[in-house]
């Protein structure tokens, strides 16, 4: 796991990165069916670089008060940066991870929950990041009511990304502070959003469903 961390602050030639970091979404997937403890799918991560972050948003419905509790990339364990768990009649949790993975192209992307009901419904996005100063997010934030605000202290040229959940079918969501990357499902509607060159400061994020909203989480990288 330490050679994955060296690219971090440095280019490949190991001098301190003048390059702010970029963030390219790599695409999601989004079920209704999964019926299973594990949701994974082959992702295509793009561009392989000594300092590329890979950052994986997910939600999906539990069907008991359990949220996931692993997210791999290509075999390699993931670390939670944020979570939120709408604890209703089914859970319906809200998640943020990322691991270092300079190498690898296209490769499976998933995540677990632990014993109890399978996942009835399930949603993920894989975004790749580069030129980051360190892997580890700067802020983090959660809020369970719509709109879903997420205040962010950010360093100057910050990327962010933000997830969001609804349980009904016939909403919508708007945002600021992020753009959408990718929308959807049915009974189970999730979000996923984010942005890069943020400016330095305290940024609110909100992710507004024109409905009703479960659970949304962000958190910032620099």
């Amino acid at each position: 796991m330490v050679n994955q961390l060296v690219g971090f602050g440095a280019s490949s030639g190991g001098v301190a990165a003048a390059l702010p970091p970029t963030v390219a979404f790599r695409g999601s997937l989004f079920s209704e069916t999964v019926n299973t403890r594990t949701f994974s799918a082959t992702i295509d991560l793009g561009t392989e670089d000594p300092s590329r972050l890979i950052v994986v948003g997910t939600t999906c419905v539990t069907g008991s008060a359990e949220a996931p509790t692993g997210c791999t990339v290509d075999g390699v364990a993931a670390t939670l940066a944020i979570e939120h768990t709408d604890a209703g009649i089914t859970a319906v949790p809200a998640q943020l991870w990322y691991v270092a993975k300079p190498t690898g192209g296209s490769v499976t992307v998933g995540f677990t929950k632990p014993g109890g009901a399978d996942m009835d419904r399930g949603a993920f996005a894989v975004w790749s990041v580069y030129n980051l100063n360190t892997a580890t997010p700067a802020d983090t934030a959660s809020d369970p009511t719509n709109p879903l605000s997420l205040d962010l202290t950010v360093a100057d040229h910050a990327v962010v990304f933000a997830v969001g959940t609804s349980s009904d079918s016939s909403q919508t969501w708007s945002y600021a502070g992020v753009a959408s990357d990718a929308t959807g499902g049915t009974s189970l509607r999730s979000t996923f959003a984010s942005a890069s060159g943020v400016a330095a400061g305290t940024r609110t994020i909100t992710l507004t469903s024109s409905t009703t909203a479960r659970s949304g989480v962000s958190a910032c990288w620099r």
